[in-house]
Parts: C-alpha cells; sequence; structure tokens
C-alpha cells in the first residue's frame, strides 16, 4: 500500500508515487478511466499519509510521470484537506526554525496573502507570516515587511513577491534593537521570489554560512548584505544598488557582478538572457528604493517581533532524501559554484537514476541559480525522466518554472508539450508564462504546447491560449483550435483570448526593459558604467506609477 509506505519513510513520498505509477507512464496515451481513478488513488494516498510540506514534491512526482494526467495529480492532491495531513517532523533540518516575518505597514487597502494551498486572504498590518506564502499588491497599495534576522523589503504596487523559505538558527533576541541592527543575530537561509512587480531592499549583513536569494523568472541574484532594487516585467528583470554588491545569474548560466550606484537589465528566452548595463531608468530607480527604505526604517520599531508565534522546527529539505555521499558531493560542489552543483548533480544521477529526481531537487534547492542548468544537465542523459526532472526542479524554484520548461525543452524538443504540461501543473500560477515561454523557444509545437498546458490546467484555458498567441501570433489560429479542442467548455473565451492577443501587437509594462537579441557573453564588472543618483529628493515617479509611502 502506498500510504503505509509513505508512513514508512515519509521523506521518499515523492520517490514512492514515482515507483507506483510507473505501469502508467508506458500506456499513458492509453490510459481507461479506471487507470486514471487508480493514479489519482495513489496520489491521495500519498499525499494523506505525508507531511503537509511534501504536497508539492508529491504533485510533481506524479505530473513528472503521467504528464498527461497532470490535472487528475493536482485535483486529487487537492482534495485530501490540509487539516488530515500529519504534522512535520521536527527532526529534518538540525536546529533551524522557522523564521518570522512582521507586516510592518501596509499602504493602500489591496494587499492579498496566498498561501501554499492557493488560498488567499486579506494581509493585515503586523500580522506574522512564515515561509510558503505569495503577496500580491493592487495598483495602489504597498506592504513593508521586516525578517526576523533584520532584513527589511517593501513591496511595491502591482507586484506579486513570493517568500519561499526562510530559517534561521535560534537567537537570543534580548537587547536587539532592530532599527539600528546592521548584522543578522544568528545563521540564517532567506529564498524570495518576485514574479512580477517591484521591491526595494535592505538586507542586514549576513553571517559567512548564511545564504540569500532573490529569484525572478530570468535571473538570481545572490545577497550578502545590501540594499537596492529588483524588478521584473513581461520575462525580463532588472537589478540595481545603492548599496553594496551582488551577483546576478541567469538561467543559461551568465554571471554579471553589479556594485553601488549600478545595475543591470537581462532579458528572457527569446533574448537568450541577453544581459545589459545600465538599463533605462536605472538610476532613477535606485534612488527610489533608497528613499523607500529610509522610509521603512523611520516606521520600523525597537522590537517588531515581540508576540511573534512559537518557535516550530523548519521542515526537511530536499537534501534529507538522499544519501550521506550524495549530500557530502553537493554541499562540496555548491561551494565551489553553480556550474559545479549541475555537473556534480548530473554525475550522482548518472550513477544512481532512480534517485535522478530526489538528487535533481536537492540540488536546486542549494543553488536556485543553477536550477535550469540542473534540469537540463540531467534530463538530457536521462531523458525519459525529463518531466519529472523538471517538475521537481521547478518545485525546489517555482519563480523560474518557465525558464525551467523552456531550457529543457530546447535540449529534448520532442518532449516539449511533456515537460510544460507537468512543469504547469506544479505550478498553476505561472501556467499561461510557461507555455508562452516553451511555445517561444520552440515556435512550431506552439499549437501542441498550449493545448497541454491549457488541458492540466482548464480553469486557465483562455488565458494560456492568449499568452502562447501573443509570443506566436504566426500560429494563432492553429493555437485557438488545439486548445478549444483541449479544453471545449471554454471554446469561446479561448478563441476571444487569441482574437485580443493578437489584436494587441503594442504595449508593455512601465519599466519593461529592451535587451538586446542573441546571446550575450559574461559581462565583466569593470564594463558597467557608475551610476550617479539623482539629488535628494529625487524627481516625482511618473503619474503612471505609484511609489510606496511610509
Amino acid at each position: 500500500m502506498v500510504s503505509q509506505a509513505v508512513v514508512a519513510e515519509p521523506s521518499r513520498a515523492p520517490a514512492i508515487v514515482r515507483q507506483a505509477l510507473q505501469p502508467f507512464q508506458s500506456a499513458s496515451g492509453n490510459l481507461t478511466d479506471d487507470d486514471k481513478k487508480r493514479v489519482a488513488a495513489i496520489i491521495a494516498a500519498a499525499v494523506g499519509a505525508a507531511p503537509e510540506s511534501s504536497r508539492d514534491a508529491i504533485i510533481a512526482a506524479g505530473a513528472g510521470t503521467v504528464p498527461v494526467l497532470g490535472a487528475i495529480v493536482a485535483q486529487a492532491a487537492q482534495s485530501v484537506p490540509a487539516s488530515s495531513v500529519p504534522p512535520v517532523s521536527s527532526g529534518g533540518s538540525g536546529t533551524m526554525l522557522l523564521g518570522n516575518i512582521r507586516v510592518m505597514e501596509i499602504q493602500g487597502n489591496d494587499v492579498e496573502c496566498v498561501d501554499g494551498q492557493g488560498k488567499s486572504t486579506n494581509l493585515k498590518q503586523g500580522e506574522f507570516l512564515r515561509q510558503g506564502v505569495r503577496i500580491v499588491t493592487g495598483a495602489k497599495s504597498s506592504v513593508f515587511l521586516v525578517f526576523e534576522n533584520g532584513s527589511s523589503i517593501v513591496v511595491s504596487p502591482e507586484s506579486e513577491f513570493s517568500i519561499e523559505k526562510f530559517t534561521q538558527d535560534p537567537f537570543n533576541p534580548e537587547g536587539l534593537d532592530y532599527r539600528t541592527m546592521e548584522g543578522e543575530p544568528s545563521r540564517s537561509v532567506m529564498r524570495t521570489g518576485l514574479i512580477r512587480g517591484e521591491i526595494s531592499f535592505d538586507v542586514a549583513e549576513l553571517k559567512k554560512n548564511s545564504n540569500y536569494e532573490i529569484v525572478t523568472p530570468v535571473g538570481v541574484c545572490g545577497i550578502r548584505g545590501t540594499g537596492g532594487f529588483v524588478r521584473s516585467a513581461n520575462q525580463q528583470s532588472s537589478f540595481g544598488l545603492y548599496e553594496g554588491q551582488v551577483t546576478v545569474t541567469t538561467p543559461n548560466g551568465q554571471t554579471q557582478t553589479v556594485n553601488t550606484n549600478q545595475s543591470i537589465a537581462v532579458g528572457g528566452a527569446g533574448t537568450n538572457f541577453a544581459v545589459m548595463p545600465n538599463p533605462p531608468e536605472g538610476a532613477d530607480a535606485i534612488n527610489q528604493a533608497q528613499q523607500n527604505m529610509s522610509r521603512a526604517q523611520a516606521v520600523t520599531t525597537v522590537q517588531p517581533f515581540l508576540g511573534a508565534p512559537p518557535s516550530q522546527s523548519a521542515p526537511p529539505d530536499p537534501m534529507s532524501n538522499l544519501t550521506p555521499a550524495q549530500q557530502q558531493a553537493l554541499q562540496q560542489a555548491a561551494a565551489e559554484g553553480t556550474q559545479a552543483v549541475a555537473e556534480a548533480a548530473q554525475q550522482l544521477a548518472a550513477a544512481s537514476p532512480a534517485a535522478a529526481a530526489d538528487i535533481a531537487a536537492a540540488a536546486a534547492d542549494v543553488a536556485p541559480a543553477a536550477a535550469a542548468a540542473i534540469a537540463r544537465a540531467i534530463s538530457t542523459i536521462l531523458p525519459a525522466q525529463a518531466a519529472v526532472i523538471s517538475a521537481v526542479v521547478s518545485v525546489s524554484v517555482p519563480v523560474q518554472a518557465a525558464s525551467i520548461a523552456a531550457i529543457v525543452s530546447i535540449a529534448l524538443p520532442a518532449q516539449a508539450t511533456s515537460i510544460a504540461s507537468a512543469v504547469a501543473t506544479v505550478v498553476p500560477s505561472q501556467a499561461a508564462s510557461i507555455a508562452a515561454t516553451v511555445s517561444t523557444a520552440i515556435p512550431a509545437q506552439a499549437a501542441a504546447i498550449a493545448a497541454s498546458v491549457a488541458a492540466v490546467v482548464p480553469a486557465q484555458a483562455p488565458a494560456v491560449a492568449g499568452a502562447v498567441a501573443s509570443a506566436v501570433p504566426a500560429e494563432a489560429a492553429a493555437i485557438s483550435t488545439a486548445v478549444a479542442a483541449a479544453v471545449p467548455a471554454q471554446a469561446a473565451a479561448i478563441n476571444a483570448a487569441v482574437n485580443t492577443a493578437t489584436a494587441n501587437t503594442q504595449g508593455g509594462d512601465v519599466g519593461t526593459v529592451t535587451t538586446p537579441a542573441g546571446p550575450a557573453a559574461n559581462q565583466n564588472p569593470a564594463t558597467l558604467t557608475t551610476l550617479t543618483p539623482a539629488p535628494s529628493p529625487s524627481p516625482s515617479p511618473s503619474p503612471t506609477r505609484v511609489s510606496p509611502s511610509f
């Protein structure tokens, strides 16, 4: 029984699911209704017996093994009430605890908090958050967050920001003044994501073994103790600093160092993630970020975490599914850099194909900047596992799901549809972006990709069709026909979305940058021009853009 196996070894729940679904993988093109019911029962049994933190990994295992049944896998997992899932064991991450985040101030009244199950509630000023949530701001709303390690973030209007990971070693808060804190009180691991919009940040100086990454769809920013901004729109991102230094890594492995008063932009898959120094509005954005954080500091209290929820051990991370030798190999590689992690993951997967998905997930968790490279490296040597590899890596780094799916699909174009649908199943909120990005990379398969993604996320079929038609307008008619055939109940809405997408050939969001087409070589920091911020006070922002005020 799947449930008994999961109860006995909860950390191996995804592997147990993959093994149970193997008979259906070979027959995925000709599954009966009884087969579909059995798949749903396997997923539900595993989710019901595993810790809640394993839910996404189980969905990834099911969707990756039988991509054609992605919708059934997701529905079966969601049918198990969260309240029935056993609590997480306290022994998975050593002494590390879940870190607290305080909502210090909200401007406006249109801010939502979305939990790991997709449930949305209105965010309230003063409440405490932990990892696993997304914050979505409206057109005239912004949020100021303080993390328990002393870091601060302002989420600007019309943004979607995720807190993917925040754990830390225990510490004594007595005597700490968060208004003047310059260094974090204990070792921490942070990963946040900017899906769209803009954030300003001021990160306290991190300890030697601490780690913080800000992930965007097309770049990962490694933080050590800096202040600046990150902006993301239309599969493009820009990064800039008013203090410190960061390294930005693109999904295809390019790296760029950004120093104080410098900024860069990174293009999407269509530009091969080209890097452009000194994007338009870079100096203004840097100056605005500094003002945002100065205002935020003014409302920070001495001890914002008085009354915080009781300490809770962090859930096991993907590394706990590996053998000690595999763990050691990845940890040593992480100390050498992202390329070393991808190479080590590929070697480990080649030696232990049955553990390839677990190795991929752990490697991406250790080095999120290498997520796409890890997925591609392992998928190329184990192509039969490409869909599940792409799915589990996307669970580890969901903000880059579209780039991960595209890069693996470019390496294995014959599997593009199954890769896209498997990834969309585990990151359904980005289904349209996933379908469009993979279709941009492989335009000849745009209609099939759109149909496969729409089939696993049927509620988003019109958005998927419209996004893909906008990305590959030459295939609009075929896209409309294929998606309508996959989700006939929404045929009218699908046709309307495609017609609207192809009619609107112009437009874009404020802050979108144009990057040069084609591959870009690694930039040398010396080639970046130091930007001189505008004198304080800075010029007022454009009327179409609302800046947060505290």
